[in-house]
């Protein structure tokens, strides 16, 4: 149903029939948040199936239509609830492209706290089953500790960036967890 709105304001829109209601990142950004709070089977792929549409229409000319930290966040936030096999690896390389972008100088897209954290949730709901999972969760807290290190104060990570990270290696079948667990704490005590 969001999706049908969507595609009648930018049909209205395109035509010249409504000029004055022009799809925004606000718009694409609820269609895709309600993919991902829709729990069916393709909700991620649905969402950003969106999400490239929001970045086709802004080359395209839209200049209200583009992607920003929430957009990113909310298309990333899909892959990290999917239960689809290689939804934290994509949930990854959409973080990574933020990151690219905002170092490319794209401000819009500081990544956050929520971005990474998202992500390292993401790894650690696929930990007990991919392996790799919590070394790749904690690839991302570096990420998100250089980020911060660097200067960017929004991704300062939180008590749930390393609950998260710790809960990856909790569950996780690879070898030396325990002393992993034991480094994460150590990271924390600053």
């Amino acid at each position: 149903k969001a999706e049908e709105l969507l595609r009648q304001m930018e049909n209205n829109f395109e035509s010249g029939e409504c000029t004055n209601i022009r799809p925004s990142t606000i718009s694409y950004t609820s269609v895709i948040d309600a993919y991902a709070r829709s729990n069916s089977k393709d909700s991620a792929v649905n969402a950003e199936r969106i999400f490239k549409r929001m970045e086709d229409t802004h080359r395209n000319g839209n200049v209200d239509a583009k992607p920003n930290v929430q957009s990113f966040n909310t298309v990333i936030n899909a892959w990290a609830q999917s239960k689809s096999p290689g939804s934290a690896l994509r949930a990854e390389q959409l973080l990574f492209n933020m990151v690219k972008g905002y170092r490319d100088g794209n401000k819009e897209l500081r990544p956050n706290v929520v971005s990474f954290s998202t992500v390292i949730n993401a790894w650690a709901k696929k930990s007990s089953e991919e392996v790799g999972s919590a070394k790749r969760a904690e690839k991302v807290l570096r990420l998100m500790l250089e980020e911060h290190k660097n200067g960017n104060q929004s991704a300062e990570p939180n008590i749930i960036s390393y609950c998260s990270l710790i809960d990856a290696y909790v569950k996780s079948t690879d070898a030396g967890t325990t002393l992993r667990v034991m480094g994460v704490l150590s990271l924390t005590l600053f």
